[in-house]
Order: structure tokens, then C-alpha cells, then sequence
């Protein structure tokens, strides 16, 4: 009988045993209860644990998705830094994203209207997305120059009164906005 111990070494590590004797070990980086199971075969036991690896990814995906949305590229980032292996992240994500929880589109849209709403152009939003490690050549799709010129009017009239042009207009443009829009919204020349 095969039976499962994480390693005395390194707890990262499962002992595959039967008896005393170690047959193998195996890298496992989450966590998971019930080792005190027995199996056939080491095969079984490893089987025991990707199924299970599978199970518990599943269920954080879910917990995580409850709070709030993520792009794929996100939860498969959070999934990876809890340990599940590439193989099963893949798999969760194509599994979630099949029953509708994981709307990347949706989501996208979302979160640029979320930025732009903070008064944060274009360019701000597409660094933000390649930092995070998303697609920021998706963001054009979503904003377009009359959003933009919207956003710039709202600003330009809270700014135009309290500041000088030219201190609004670098405002502006560290806000990400692109600075065509920037000047023809806000450039008046002086009579």
C-alpha cells in the first residue's frame, strides 16, 4: 500500500511510501488535507493529488471571482503565485471562462470606464494594463476620442478657473490624455 507524507526535508515536497521505504517524491506547492489515505499504486496517489490540485484551484478561482472580476491573464497570474501548476491553471481558467464567470471583453470595458471615470486618459490606462502584465493595445478599442473629449471638458472646467493653462495643460497630459485632444479642448488663444 502507497500512502502520502509531505518530505521531513522541504515541505513542498510529498513522499510517495509504502511502508518505510520512499519510492518517490514530488514537488506540491499548494496545500491539501487527507494524506492519510492509502492507494494501489503510486499512479493513484498521483492522481489523488492532481485531482485534487484541480478540485482546490477550481475553488479559489471561484472565492477570488466572488469578490470581485478578474481578467484571465489576472487569475491565472493569482492562481500561479498559490502554487497550482501551469497545467491546471490553464485548465481552471478554460473551465471558468466556458461556464461565463471569466468575460475578459466585459471586463476590459469595465475597467477602462472605471479609469476614465477617475480622469485618467488613455496612455495612463495602457501603462497601467502593461505593468499588470494585460493586453494595452486592448484599451484604444474601448476609448474613444469623443470619451476623451468628454473627460478633457469635465476637467478643463474644474482646472481652467483654479489654474493657469499651461500648468492645467500638464495636468492633463500626466493624466494620460492624448495632447491633440489636450489642445483642442483646452488651447483658447489670447485675444
Amino acid at each position: 500500500m502507497i500512502t502520502l507524507r509531505r518530505s521531513a526535508v522541504h515541505s513542498d515536497w510529498v513522499e510517495f511510501r509504502e511502508g518505510e521505504q520512499v519510492l518517490d517524491e514530488v514537488e506540491v506547492k499548494f496545500r491539501f488535507r487527507h494524506m492519510n489515505k492509502t492507494f494501489g499504486s503510486v499512479e493513484e496517489a498521483r492522481q489523488f493529488l492532481h485531482d485534487n490540485e484541480r478540485k482546490q484551484a477550481k475553488t479559489y478561482a471561484c472565492y477570488l471571482l466572488s469578490a470581485r472580476a478578474y481578467a484571465s491573464e489576472l487569475l491565472s497570474k493569482k492562481l500561479l503565485e498559490k502554487g497550482y501548476s501551469s497545467e491546471v491553471v490553464q485548465e481552471t481558467v478554460q473551465k471558468l471562462t466556458d461556464l461565463g464567470l471569466l468575460q475578459d471583453e466585459q471586463w476590459q470595458q469595465r475597467e477602462v470606464e472605471r479609469e476614465l471615470s477617475r480622469g485618467h486618459g488613455p496612455r495612463f490606462i495602457e501603462a497601467k494594463w502593461r505593468a499588470k502584465g494585460l493586453p494595452a493595445e486592448q484599451v484604444r478599442k474601448y476609448v474613444t476620442s469623443e470619451m476623451q473629449k468628454d473627460k478633457l471638458k469635465q476637467l478643463w472646467q474644474k482646472l481652467g478657473k483654479k489654474s493657469d493653462r499651461r500648468k492645467a495643460i500638464g495636468f492633463l497630459a500626466r493624466r494620460g490624455f492624448d495632447l491633440d485632444l489636450i489642445m483642442q479642448i483646452c488651447y483658447v488663444p489670447d485675444s
